[in-house]
């Protein structure tokens, strides 16, 4: 007597799950890429500027506080992933997602442009 096992079928994606998360992924990555961008314009604007300026720049930077806002690109982000996979098992591009919402929501809270800045002392 043969032990017949039934393995159950491998459901395929659904594609409003792929959708959604290739949103996420979008939304996320456009959102660095602003930021990367108000980055590069303080960078430009610190070595543009005098001695004097360049000590008090982060009066300057103030002038740049809705990069911060782009940090909302990780929140839909999140949002994209808890609509596509419903707590269920994540596939790699869910993954992804979430690797990249997290990183949209922290990286407009450090200061990038600075590590650009040589050090002459």
């Amino acid at each position: 007597m043969i032990l017949e096992t039934t393995v159950p079928p491998v459901r395929p994606l659904r594609p409003y799950r792929i959708q959604v998360s290739l949103i996420g992924i979008v939304v996320c990555i456009v959102s660095i890429i602003w930021v990367l961008s108000i980055e590069r314009t303080l960078y430009l604007g610190y070595m543009e500027a005098d001695s004097k300026t360049q000590a008090l720049y982060g009066i300057q930077e103030m002038d740049y506080l809705y990069k911060y806002l782009f940090s909302l690109g990780g929140f839909l982000g999140l949002i994209a992933l808890f609509i596509a996979s419903r707590f269920k098992n994540l596939t790699r591009l869910e993954w992804t997602l979430l690797v990249l919402s997290f990183v949209t929501l922290l990286f407009p809270f450090f200061r990038v442009w600075v590590l650009f800045v040589p050090d002459f002392s």
